[in-house]
Formats: structure tokens, C-alpha cells, sequence
């Protein structure tokens, strides 16, 4: 991953339950050890949950994350409009908002 002059070191755990079929902790050990987690640090502190620590260099801890999900280095900047449609496709009081007068389902401020 390529380094940005401002980038920081960001430390995330993402924590996961398990399918009863994963079999034993080595089986899911093998399976981390063949993924692009590699490098993550494998914790099991809650029966039937595998904690995966990582630390990422990036400008921010969306960036970050970003990186280790996807396998790519990106400028936060650029995420906010899908993080933004991520969460009023998800928000029920802003996909209920019949649109005013002037076509908008913002509400008003101030």
C-alpha cells in the first residue's frame, strides 16, 4: 500500500460470530492464515466469536478500514458520498420524507 505523507497508524478490531460449521479453531485459523487477514491478529475471547485485530497507515480510521476490507488505499474524502447513501438508504425517517414545495426531502433548518 502506498504511504501518504499525513498517514497515520490506526488499530480496529472486527469482531465476528461464527457459523456452527466452522469447525475447530485451528480450521478457522487455516482460513484466516489463506485470506487477505493474514496479518491480522486473531483473538477469542467470546465462545462462538473470532476477534481480528489489524493496524493500517491511512489519513483516517475510515480509510483504514477501508483499506483492509477492500485491499486498497482511498482518500476518506471520496468514501462520504457512499457512506452518505449508505445511510439514508438505511434511515427510515429520511426514506419516509414526503419531498416540500420545492422537490427536497431535507428537513429544514434553524
Amino acid at each position: 500500500m502506498k504511504k501518504e505523507a499525513d498517514a497515520m497508524v490506526h488499530d480496529f478490531t472486527l469482531i465476528y460470530a461464527l457459523d456452527s460449521g466452522m469447525g475447530s479453531q485451528e480450521d478457522v485459523l487455516r482460513q484466516v492464515a489463506g485470506s487477505d487477514c493474514a496479518d491480522a491478529t486473531v483473538g477469542w475471547g467470546r465462545p462462538g466469536h473470532v476477534g481480528l485485530a489489524f493496524s493500517r497507515d491511512a489519513s483516517d480510521r475510515y480509510a483504514a478500514l477501508h483499506s483492509q476490507t477492500y485491499g486498497q488505499a482511498i482518500d476518506a474524502e471520496k468514501l462520504i458520498p457512499h457512506m452518505l447513501e449508505a445511510f439514508m438508504v438505511g434511515d427510515r425517517g429520511f426514506r419516509g420524507r414526503r419531498p416540500d414545495k420545492s422537490g427536497s426531502t431535507l428537513p429544514k433548518l434553524g
